[in-house]
């Protein structure tokens, strides 16, 4: 078989057998670099390159507290749920499965819908819910925007304790409000919740006498008359903040009046 000879002087042969090795030397540095980091958001995670077991698990923890900077960066990547969701979500909090089983004190969240199961908010009210020794579950419901499928998919995932919390931001608010008629919990924790917008409008029931909103004077997304209407109609206690649809610049006051719920959920119960 005769070898055609191609410019510079090499056979096809040559340079084929030449691809091979530097795609096989490439295949091999990528691995070796896997094996030393993984980048997740722009922090590194070291493993297996000298680092102990209690290094590593000190960065996961750092990852925790940095979830702030990395929400900010990485949710304008479609492929920030697959990246972080299960790092972060088995580290930080327990899973939808386990949330499932029944506990003692349970907080179930529930994200807007353009944001993620571990926003800014719910992060940060997690860690108040822990300290509280609550165990904590946020489900994603970023597969649908009908809020009313939303709805369905809570109740699916059945969460049920002795203390129930339902916690839920702007769609979110609709979903835990909506949900509550079957659930039943001991308490309910609003964030501008998307209350009666057209074609979802119904007013929610089964509303626990325990309920708090808080809403956003400079809300440009939710009106803040949809707050007041249901802290009116279900006898909730509203505070309305001086800030926008996000409330992220108010988020230790948030912190404050979570804390306080949960508190009055532990003493009726």
């Amino acid at each position: 078989m005769n070898a055609v000879l191609r410019p510079g002087g090499q056979t096809g042969d040559d340079r084929e057998r030449g691809k091979t090795q530097t795609e096989t030397q490439q295949a091999w540095q990528f691995r070796g670099e896997l094996g030393r980091q993984t980048q997740i958001g722009g922090i590194q995670d070291r493993n297996d390159g000298g680092h102990d077991r209690e290094y590593r698990a000190n960065q996961r923890e750092h990852q925790v507290g940095q979830l702030e900077q990395i929400h900010g960066r990485a949710h304008k990547h479609r492929g920030w749920r697959s990246r972080f969701r299960g790092t972060l979500e088995s580290k930080v909090m327990i899973s939808t499965d386990s949330a499932m089983q029944d506990v003692d004190k349970l907080v179930s969240f529930a994200h807007g819908k353009e944001s993620g199961p571990w926003g800014i908010k719910i992060t940060r009210l997690a860690e108040v819910a822990r300290a509280r020794g609550f165990a904590v579950d946020s489900p994603d419901y970023s597969r649908t925007h009908d809020p009313r499928e939303r709805v369905q998919q809570l109740l699916g995932q059945h969460p049920r304790a002795k203390t129930l919390v339902l916690c839920g931001s702007s769609m979110g608010g609709y979903v835990s409000a909506q949900a509550c008629a079957t659930l039943r919990p001991t308490a309910l924790f609003l964030m501008a919740p998307a209350l009666y917008f057209p074609n979802w409008d119904e007013e929610p029931a089964g509303i626990p006498a325990l309920a708090a909103v808080a809403h956003g004077w400079r809300d440009d997304i939710v009106p803040v008359e949809a707050a007041w209407r249901f802290a009116q109609r279900n006898r909730a206690a509203l505070h309305v903040l001086d800030a926008g649809h996000d409330l992220n610049d108010q988020l230790e006051a948030l912190c404050l009046l979570f804390d306080d719920l949960l508190a009055r959920a532990e003493r009726n119960t």
